[in-house]
């Protein structure tokens, strides 16, 4: 395999500022016990505020493990 000295820019690709016009949203569902406290709820429930924010303008992807597909489901039935 042949190194490429180029860089993901030289061929037009680049990171957008926050404010720059997308297409969605997407965002990672909190679940991780060392990253959130109380098994992540308060986290997951403001996540959802947000995700129901977003999803008034735009579509909005949220990713999340399949051990967490139950808690999510319910959880995004909110946001229909």
């Amino acid at each position: 395999m042949e190194e490429s000295r180029e860089s993901p820019a030289d061929h037009g690709f680049y990171m957008p500022a926050e404010w720059e016009p997308h297409a969605q949203t997407w965002i990672g569902w909190p679940e991780r016990q060392d990253n959130w406290r109380h098994n992540a709820l308060p986290a997951q429930r403001v996540f959802v505020d947000v995700a129901k924010a977003i999803s008034v303008f735009e579509p909005v992807t949220v990713c999340a493990s399949s051990a967490q597909g139950n808690s999510f489901q319910r959880r995004l039935e909110l946001l229909r």
